[in-house]
């Protein structure tokens, strides 16, 4: 199990973390812009918080995999929607604001997310 979630980790989570600050670091000065999410980006972020009601059951019941796998469904999300929106091409074709409100939106869903990984940290 050590060695599928460090592999996760490496792969999934330091992959979307590695690309957002890339691009924030590069595009936006290294900060967060902060973008009004559209009502699809909302939804879903509304929906992982409450994730955390199914990831105490999991925890309660020392389900530690099913727990990490919920977690690993959002990043896998988040890495194919920054894949999708493709922040890098709207800011060469000078779409500031849009690849602004799709990295608000990868930040926030990297912050709910690191909080739930933080047991496993």
């Amino acid at each position: 199990m050590v060695n599928k979630v460090n592999n996760d980790l490496a792969n999934g989570y330091g992959n979307l973390l590695q690309r957002s600050l890339s691009i924030l670091n590069k595009s936006f000065d290294g900060k967060i812009p902060n973008h009004i999410l559209s009502e699809e980006q909302t939804i879903f972020l509304h929906n992982t918080l409450k994730d955390l009601e199914v990831l105490r059951e999991h925890i309660d019941n020392q389900e530690f995999s099913k727990y990490l796998e919920k977690i690993w469904e959002n990043i896998r999300y988040g890495n194919s929607y920054i894949d999708k929106k493709a922040p890098w091409t709207l800011i060469k074709e000078g779409k500031l604001d849009e690849a602004g409100q799709v990295l608000t939106f990868i930040m926030e869903l990297v912050r709910i997310v690191s909080i739930y990984l933080s047991p496993f940290m």
